[in-house]
């Protein structure tokens, strides 16, 4: 969440230089709210399930789909601006990465083609408490709906929130130095 904060306050600065905007605060906003964007699916579960951390994996579900997400939000945002759907498209692809690498199981990619998971430059160590990630191991892996529900419930952290944003871990540590530069770039950029 904070790396996508970041990421969506870098990408606008950079696009207000290099393209200029006639509103740049409109511009840092959108930039910002289009990079929590695909996560504001988890508002579902959470009315659904009314406990998010049992199925954390499955916030996923709705608007995790880059080339529907993405395509569609484009082509939408094009009758508006071409600088706002060019934001939206850079940012939303960002933060598909951003979860393709970091915690959770995975974005499918090449949905409607495939419904399969893909996650990027995991190492996965699949002893002791939870499954333990370094970077790399494996380019890419692959999963099916069946293997991230059996994943996750072996594997999963139900306190999840609290083990990454609460404790160090580096994980926490990349996003609240994305998060920095983020700022940084709002402010001195």
């Amino acid at each position: 969440m904070f790396l996508d904060i970041g990421i969506g306050l870098m990408v606008s600065k950079i696009l207000i230089k290099t393209m200029g905007f006639y509103a740049p605060t409109v511009f840092i906003i959108l930039g910002v709210v289009f990079s929590l964007l695909p996560d504001i699916d988890f508002i579902f579960h959470l009315l659904k399930k009314k406990r998010l951390n049992e199925y954390n994996h499955k916030h996923r579900d709705y608007l995790h789909y880059p080339i529907l997400y993405i395509g569609g939000g484009f082509i939408l945002f094009l009758f508006v601006d071409v600088k706002i759907a060019i934001l939206f498209a850079v940012v939303s692809a960002l933060h598909f990465l951003h979860d393709s690498v970091g915690i959770g199981w995975g974005v499918k990619w090449l949905y409607p083609f495939s419904k399969n998971s893909f996650m990027f430059c995991y190492k996965i160590r699949e002893k002791g408490e939870g499954l333990r990630r370094v970077f790399p191991s494996q380019l890419y892996y692959s999963w099916t709906e069946e293997q991230v529900e059996q994943k996750s419930l072996l594997y999963g952290d139900k306190d999840w929130v609290k083990n990454i944003y609460l404790k160090f871990s580096w994980y926490a540590f990349i996003e609240y130095i994305g998060f920095l530069i983020g700022l940084g770039f709002l402010f001195w950029l």
